[in-house]
């Protein structure tokens, strides 16, 4: 907001619903939407602070004190929580990734069922993970796509008469 002066009386509004009456010489602030009207109206910037009014002067409020705790949460928060240390090593499941992907998208390319491709040809994701073990995690539509990519060029899922 602004800090402007006028050197005559008047009410400064717009059609949004700002309005400031202004006095004169006395520093007014003014907020951003009505700047360009009051510029419009005579008014210019000023570097005065404004005067606040003994009434107009508040006292800092008081910090509100911490309210009590209770015994039950004072004697839970003395004793130390046990520590709980991550495991060193990732159980390993046996199963492969890239490994489990690669074959899902295999058998449904072999299956050749019309459902299990979206209009543009590639496999929908959720007929893959529908193939893969349950332990893997689920592909995004990208890694299905460029695994789909990359068998697209192998000879023995080729058409044959």
């Amino acid at each position: 907001m602004s800090v402007m002066i006028s050197l005559r009386d008047f009410r400064l509004s717009n059609t949004s619903g700002h309005c400031v009456l202004v006095e004169a010489n006395k520093p007014t602030m003014i907020p951003p939407p009505l700047r360009e009207d009051a510029i419009m109206a005579g008014m210019v910037d000023t570097d005065v602070p404004l005067a606040l009014e003994a009434d107009e002067v508040a006292a800092p409020a008081p910090a509100p004190a911490a309210p009590p705790i209770p015994a039950a949460v004072a004697l839970i928060a003395k004793e130390a929580a046990p520590a709980v240390e991550a495991p060193a090593v990732i159980e390993d499941t046996g199963v492969d990734d890239a490994e489990a992907l690669s074959s899902a998208i295999r058998k449904i390319l072999v299956r050749n069922d019309p459902t299990d491709f979206k209009n543009d040809g590639t496999p929908k994701v959720i007929r893959v993970v529908g193939e893969m073990p349950p332990e893997c995690k689920r592909p995004t539509a990208t890694q299905v796509f460029a695994e789909y990519e990359k068998l697209q060029d192998d000879p023995d899922l080729a058409i044959t008469d």
